[in-house]
C-alpha cells in the first residue's frame, strides 16, 4: 500500500533514509515536505523510517479501489433500509457489500487470511466474526451489521 507522509524537511536523517529509494518524490511546502512511499502497513512504515514525528500519514488508494469501497457503501446503505423488514437478509447483503470491497482492495479470501499482512488479517477476522447463524438474536444481528459498517469505513485505511 502507498502512504502519503507529511514531515519536516529540516530533518535531514529522514530525507537521507528515503533518498536512495526508487520512485520517491518530495513536494516541498515551506518547512514541510510530502512524500508517497510504499509499505505493507502504516506501522511497518513508521518502524522502517522511524517517522513518529511525521505530521500526517495517510493511505493513498488507486481510484478503482476507492470507487469500489464507495460502491460497497451505497449497497450497504441500501441493505440498511431493509433491516427492519428482514434483519438476517439485510445482514447477508451487507456482508456481500463488504466482501466485494475487501476483494477490490486486494484482500485474500477469509480462508487464506494467513497469507495477508497482520493488519489485514485482523480486518479479515473482524469480517469473519460477522458471519453469524440465522438463529442469532436481533441484537446479535444488529451488532454484526454495525461492525460491518465500521469495517467498511476502515477499508480506506488498511
Amino acid at each position: 500500500m502507498h502512504y502519503l507522509i507529511k514531515f519536516k524537511t529540516e530533518r535531514s536523517e529522514l530525507m537521507e533514509r528515503i533518498a536512495n529509494r526508487d520512485n520517491v518524490y518530495i513536494v516541498p511546502e515551506g518547512g514541510w515536505g510530502w512524500a508517497i512511499l510504499e509499505s505493507g502497513d502504516e506501522q511497518s512504515l513508521r518502524q522502517d523510517l522511524q517517522v513518529q514525528e511525521a505530521e500526517e500519514v495517510q493511505p493513498v488508494l488507486p481510484v478503482r479501489e476507492y470507487l469500489a469501497v464507495l460502491g460497497a457503501r451505497e449497497y450497504f446503505n441500501d441493505s440498511k433500509a431493509r433491516f427492519l423488514d428482514d434483519p438476517s437478509g439485510a445482514l447477508v447483503e451487507a456482508r456481500q457489500a463488504v466482501g466485494q470491497a475487501l476483494e477490490a482492495r486486494g484482500y485474500p479470501p477469509p480462508e487464506r487470511a494467513n497469507e495477508a499482512p497482520r493488519a489485514r488479517q485482523e480486518v479479515l477476522q473482524e469480517y469473519q466474526d460477522t458471519n453469524i447463524e440465522d438463529s442469532s438474536s436481533l441484537e446479535d444481528v444488529r451488532d454484526a451489521f454495525n461492525r460491518l459498517s465500521d469495517l467498511l469505513d476502515r477499508l480506506t485505511h488498511t
